[in-house]
């Protein structure tokens, strides 16, 4: 018996609709980042509290935490960053450069920047 053309055609639909299924269970990694970045010139816990608000709407981030002492003018704000894995060349993702922009706008200096980087496994 001869294969039909809607024979063939089911096949490779079959065939094509399990192999696109078996590509989206793949297991992604994400990263789980934190980032402690030490300021200074702080002059009230209004600076803080105005930075942490700007940090939370910069893409990725999803904590925000802070320590500071007035009377020595420094602080660090710790952000958790979660980077998903890369769908397409699109995707926004989190910029260390924004950070450093909102800690700038929020009329502090950064000093130093430190990163602790964990891999999430969904």
């Amino acid at each position: 018996m001869k294969p039909t053309f809607q024979t063939m055609l089911l096949a490779f639909v079959l065939l094509f609709s399990s192999s696109l299924n078996a590509q989206q269970k793949k297991t992604t990694k994400d990263i789980k980042k934190i980032f402690f970045y030490s300021f200074e010139n702080l002059t009230s816990t209004a600076q803080v509290q105005t930075l942490e608000q700007n940090v939370l709407f910069i893409n990725g981030v999803t904590e925000v935490k802070s320590n500071y002492d007035l009377d020595k003018r420094k602080g660090q704000i710790i952000v958790v960053v979660i980077e998903r894995a890369k769908i397409s060349e699109g995707d926004p993702q989190f910029s260390l450069v924004s950070l450093k922009s909102a800690i700038v706008k929020s009329h502090l200096t950064p000093l130093e920047v430190i990163e602790e980087d964990t891999v999430i496994e969904n």
